[in-house]
């Protein structure tokens, strides 16, 4: 399993099978933190994320296709972005996220501090 840069050629795969990956495009290449988890040269993971002009960055989304989940493809995608991340002088990271028990513990288990009282809205426009 490698965690590599997400590429152009990517794009199609991705946009086809995971719900994240659903209008991402060349333009969204530009990110600084955008990863596929790949194996046997099928992607089974993305990681998207983005830098703020103030050291901070934006975790948008981490999706492992369903029938490769709890094979620690999530952990090593996380294992990349915040060492990426720590090398371009990132300080701290935001994510939002579902309340759900096993994603918040998933969280916790990389040192996040959990929030309280934000709830959240997310709309497709396309």
């Amino acid at each position: 399993m490698i965690v590599r840069k997400m590429k152009l050629i990517d794009l199609e795969i991705v946009n086809e099978k995971f719900f994240f990956g659903k209008g991402l495009d060349g333009n969204t290449l530009k990110s600084d933190f955008i990863y596929v988890a790949e194996d046997k040269k099928e992607i089974k993971g993305i990681l998207f994320a983005d830098a703020t002009k103030t050291g901070t960055s934006i975790l948008f989304a981490i999706e492992v296709l369903k029938e490769y989940r709890k094979n620690g493809i999530a952990q090593k995608m996380m294992n990349r972005f915040e060492s990426d991340a720590m090398k371009k002088g990132i300080n701290v990271v935001m994510t939002f996220y579902n309340n759900i028990e096993r994603i918040e513990a998933f969280y916790k288990k990389f040192n996040y501090e959990i929030g309280t009282n934000l709830n959240t809205a997310c709309k497709m426009l396309m």
